[in-house]
């Protein structure tokens, strides 16, 4: 496996053991084209009432700075985080 499928991997499957252990709710989308995931959360869980933040992550780094843009590591930091709170 590649370094950009193992981050998909991650990201996602901390997603997964985010949302099912804590209050939060985390959405990932993918698109293969750009070879992006859109991370979506929902700290409070979701509703159409609670705020929610949204990510960015170009798999192979290759954008910087762009909006709410971030490095694999520091989603999969982040959601580890959330998962150990």
């Amino acid at each position: 496996m590649n370094e950009e499928m193992n981050s998909l991997l991650k990201i996602t499957e901390l997603a997964y053991k985010v949302s099912t252990a804590k209050k939060a709710d985390v959405f990932v989308n993918y698109a293969p084209h750009v070879n992006n995931v859109d991370v979506v959360i929902h700290k409070e869980g979701y509703s159409e009432d609670n705020e929610s933040q949204m990510y960015f992550v170009y798999l192979d780094n290759r954008y910087r700075c762009i909006g709410k843009t971030l490095h694999t590591e520091t989603v999969i930091k982040m959601l580890e985080d959330m998962l150990n709170e």
